[in-house]
């Protein structure tokens, strides 16, 4: 079910070329780590405290202007 909303949801939102363009490109990455154990983390005041070593050699997906934090 969450996959035919999601297909749904795509076929009707207005999508630049460009990121038509990306999009593409990144389907080759779909279920690349299905299965696996995955953090997400995200961007905050409190990121500057976090030892991220922590994640090294897991899947880890990082948002907003995370590449900022050395």
């Amino acid at each position: 079910l969450a996959q035919q909303l999601h297909e749904s949801s795509l076929r009707w939102a207005p999508i630049h070329s460009r990121s038509r363009a990306l999009l593409a490109r990144n389907k080759r990455l779909h279920g690349r780590h299905a299965g696996a154990p995955a953090h997400v983390i995200g961007n905050g005041s409190s990121a500057a405290h976090l030892d991220f070593t922590h994640f090294a050699g897991s899947v880890t997906f990082a948002t907003n202007s995370f590449y900022l934090h050395p």
